[in-house]
């Protein structure tokens, strides 16, 4: 297959217009409010606000952005400190500067609930004393300090809210609650228990009342299930598990690793959208997965959306949108995206055409070149997850092109922030942040655990943990991943790489075969460090005899 990445285009180019050389250059302010609302002119405008020379062009572009955060707030205020820090500090109260603020400033929510929570006392006696008594803040701050149970169980609307926002503040008179009235309030307590394990809690969800529990969505049954596995109260586990409604491969697979019976497995091969489940069911039971390299023909010479074009992104996303509950709209956009400017675009509205039940490997041969195919097959396996191969991809965390850098990175690396949709740079930049990754971490499910939360995260509240030997390790160990997405994303990455070295012709990896590798080389770490210890306590034998 040839090359079929091009660069043509011109930041802030209206949709449509001639595509000359790139020039990575700042658009100007009135070219980017010319553009519909989207998270690409969010961007555009947060970067604008960075940069800004004057605070009243800082603001127009803060006024113009969608979805403001208080890091817009808060890069005004740092950046033009005379007009914007006091009414910043208005939205924004902590701790430090609580004192100097208007009371109507905490009032109008300035204040956050976990950092009133965490406030000393001082800070909340001051507080009591200048807020309304009638107002909710200073109820709230009443109960905090007297530890008034009675009255957050008297009141549906104090139980709830404590429910919600401090339920370790509850912990006292948990069993007291009514849960046929407030189960719902608490299915972010069983998630954060099922991950954490916290030992009270555990115990406490684990013989709530099997009626309550039928109610709850399959999400919550999941939770309660791996509350149950984790105290290895295996026939509770299997019974939260058959009674969820709709099971999907995870509870399948987990059906089966608690009960060894193959036909979950069958089950499980039975959904053609390929993930980690599906893999390893496929191999499990000898079932050949089909996949889909190439969909374009270059049949259309100026297809209607480009994919490198960041604000084409945005449009063709805000269309898509429109249209994805319409077959003959989505196979009429699909005609008209047949080009090598748009073919990942065109894998998109192809993969919502047939209800996600195609599985698209795309390989845009010129995307990244290595002698290390495995390395390589990760790199395609990154840019398939994070963007699906679109140059001009833009996150909602700002995250920029095909490997969808963070702005911070791209400084970091020195790159240019408006350059990140010529796909060259960007890729460039992301193999420089994966290799010292893989420096750092070895192991290709680490590292993509980091490159979406951070090598700190991993460091700290994955690796501790992680267990690759054990009745249902690692399995259990990927599920109890604290950040919801990198759990997810981690295990999509996986299923990538091996997918993807397979394509690149290294026939004979499997999952299967990863995981035992995997398996075996923490057998060997663990027996030599055993070895170590007797060695160490013969030693001291020896000393003292």
């Amino acid at each position: 297959m040839k090359t079929i990445f091009k660069i043509g285009v011109v930041v802030g180019a209206t949709v449509g217009g001639v595509f000359g050389e790139y020039r990575p250059v700042p658009p100007t302010l009135a070219e980017i409010l010319s553009h519909k609302p989207s998270i690409t002119r969010d961007f555009f405008l947060t970067e604008y606000i960075r940069t800004a020379g004057n605070p009243g062009t800082a603001f127009k572009a803060y006024k113009g952005v969608k979805r403001k955060r208080l890091r817009h707030f808060r890069m005004l205020a740092k950046r033009f400190p005379t007009q914007f820090l006091a009414p910043y500090q208005c939205v924004d109260v902590r701790p430090s500067y609580l004192r100097k603020v208007d009371p109507g400033c905490i009032l109008e929510g300035g204040l956050s609930y976990q950092t009133l929570y965490k406030l000393k006392k001082s800070d909340k006696l001051y507080l009591l004393q200048k807020l309304p008594k009638f107002s909710q803040i200073a109820q709230l701050l009443q109960i905090l300090l007297t530890r008034d149970y009675q009255k957050i169980l008297n009141s549906n609307r104090w139980t709830s809210f404590f429910l919600r926002h401090y339920p370790y503040f509850l912990k006292p008179v948990f069993p007291k609650i009514d849960w046929n009235r407030h189960i719902k309030d608490v299915y972010g307590v069983i998630h954060t228990t099922a991950i954490y394990g916290t030992p009270f809690y555990a115990k406490f969800f684990s013989q709530l009342n099997q009626a309550i529990v039928q109610h709850t969505p399959d999400k919550v049954k999941w939770d309660l299930a791996l509350i149950a596995i984790r105290q290895n109260k295996i026939p509770r586990a299997i019974a939260l598990l058959k009674s969820i409604k709709k099971p999907n491969p995870k509870y399948l697979f987990w059906l089966y690793l608690l009960t060894k019976d193959k036909k979950y497995l069958q089950r499980v091969a039975r959904f053609n959208r390929l993930n980690f489940y599906t893999l390893y069911a496929y191999e499990a039971v000898g079932k050949r997965f089909k996949l889909i390299t190439k969909v374009n023909h270059n049949s259309v010479k100026n297809p209607r959306f480009n994919q490198f074009d960041p604000w084409s992104v945005a449009d063709f996303k805000r269309y898509l949108w429109q249209i994805k509950e319409n077959p003959a709209k989505l196979k009429e956009l699909a005609a008209q995206l047949d080009s090598s400017k748009s073919f990942a675009l065109k894998a998109v509205v192809l993969d919502r055409l047939y209800n996600f039940n195609r599985n698209y490997f795309l390989i845009p041969w010129g995307l990244y070149r290595d002698k290390n195919l495995s390395f390589r097959a990760f790199v395609y396996g990154i840019a398939r997850q994070e963007s699906r191969f679109i140059p001009g991809e833009v996150s909602t965390s700002y995250a920029l092109g095909v490997m969808q850098v963070m702005p911070f990175l791209v400084r970091h690396y020195r790159g240019n922030i408006y350059n990140q949709f010529d796909y060259r740079e960007n890729v460039q930049l992301g193999v420089k942040e994966l290799k010292m990754l893989f420096k750092a971490l070895k192991n290709p499910l680490f590292v993509a655990y980091a490159y979406n939360g951070g090598i700190g995260f991993v460091k700290r509240r994955v690796l501790p943990k992680f267990r690759w030997v054990g009745r249902f390790e690692p399995f259990l160990s990927m599920e109890l991943v604290p950040k919801s997405e990198s759990r997810h994303y981690g295990k999509i990455v996986l299923a990538n790489y091996i997918i993807y070295q397979q394509l690149f012709g290294n026939k004979k990896i499997t999952l299967h075969k990863w995981l035992a590798q995997q398996r075996a080389q923490a057998l060997r770490k663990r027996v030599s460090y055993h070895s170590r210890e007797v060695a160490a306590a013969q030693v001291w034998d020896r000393v003292f005899q």
